[in-house]
């Protein structure tokens, strides 16, 4: 990446396309459509600083005061839903299961627009079963809505391969598939990008134009040079092994010493762990407040959910190896041990 930021001529430096370089679209768009089967012309990729901009970009060109409706997902990703409520949606939470969001359990009125993750389910780590995908598809179609599928961590898939995108089977042209580098390669980058229906092109170069935040140049031109070079695919196959043993051994660390109190998910891909605790009385706060004070990070279950909030805990796995899941699950099972004496 270096030697193409050094490399970078004059003419190279002005104001470049707002949608991003060409040479950076061109590349995105081989990969998600190798890796993701992703299905789409280089002019509907847009690059933008971050997931969260790509969603506040869709919500500003999507919602409007008559058509305010958002479908989100229950649990579902806290920041997504903070990001719409400030584009003015009003949040209609559809519940999730083993096999995804399910459409059909949806309650609140048409949608204009659906957030989903459904290649790693956020937090639960739920595959979108087929029936269900397309189910969402024709809802979607049937009320004039728009998805938009967050893809945030796809390339982490441990015992299977990586499942294909919605996107790549919306014959409707209905999803906006969102991507980022910050899981793959480093948060420091500030690279993502959106895959638009041809629909929402014009609207969101319009907007994307009018608003500042674009992606440095040099990044831009490194970034892709790094993916035509084959070096990306290289470095996902390396971190994949190196993910798919830590998350066995949070997994197993968790399942060890923790059973007797939690519901661990089974770890098949992504970068975080959700567990639930059996015991409903336990308050999944006081738990991430102990684990703090003892040097442990987690996020609240509870935090997920909208209707129906559900005590558990939500892990990142970068760190897990086999004796800091150990010492983490040691530490944890003592403060659950507590808990639940403390709840009966």
């Amino acid at each position: 990446m270096a030697g193409r930021i050094k490399s970078l001529r004059v003419h190279d430096l002005g104001y470049g396309p707002v949608a991003g370089l060409p040479a950076l679209r061109a590349a995105i768009l081989a990969h998600v459509g190798a890796a993701r089967g992703v299905v789409a012309q280089v002019e509907q990729v847009v690059i933008l600083p971050s997931t969260a901009a790509a969603i506040e970009l869709l919500a500003r060109v999507v919602l409007t005061p008559e058509a305010p409706v958002a479908w989100i997902e229950d649990p579902g990703y806290p920041k997504a839903r903070a990001l719409l409520q400030r584009a003015g949606a009003r949040l209609a939470p559809v519940p999730c299961d083993d096999a995804g969001i399910d459409p059909a359990r949806a309650a609140d009125g048409p949608p204009r627009l659906i957030y989903v993750t459904p290649s790693h389910q956020c937090p639960t780590g739920a595959t979108m079963t087929l029936p269900r995908r397309l189910a969402l598809l024709e809802a979607a179609q049937r009320h004039d809505a728009f998805i938009i599928e967050d893809d945030y961590d796809s390339e982490f898939r441990y015992a299977t391969r990586p499942i294909a995108a919605l996107q790549g089977i919306d014959s409707g042209q209905r999803v906006a598939y969102l991507g980022t580098f910050s899981k793959t390669l480093a948060p420091g980058l500030r690279v993502a990008y959106a895959i638009l229906p041809p629909a929402l092109v014009a609207p969101c170069l319009a907007e994307m134009a009018l608003r500042q935040g674009e992606v440095s140049i040099h990044i831009q031109a490194g970034l892709a040079d790094f993916l035509d070079d084959g070096h990306f695919r290289g470095h996902i196959r390396r971190m994949r092994g190196v993910y798919a043993e830590r998350m066995d051994n949070l997994v197993g660390a968790l399942t060890r010493h923790c059973g007797r109190w939690l519901r661990v998910a089974d770890g098949a891909g992504g970068l975080k762990l959700a567990v639930r605790f059996r015991n409903p009385a336990i308050d999944d706060r006081e738990v991430v407040r102990a684990l703090a004070r003892a040097g442990y990070g987690a996020r609240t279950y509870s935090e997920f959910c909208l209707a129906a909030p559900e005590p558990g805990l939500v892990f990142g796995i970068g760190q897990a190896t086999p004796a800091r899941a150990d010492a983490l699950a040691l530490c944890l099972a003592a403060i659950l041990r507590g808990a639940t004496a403390g709840a009966r």
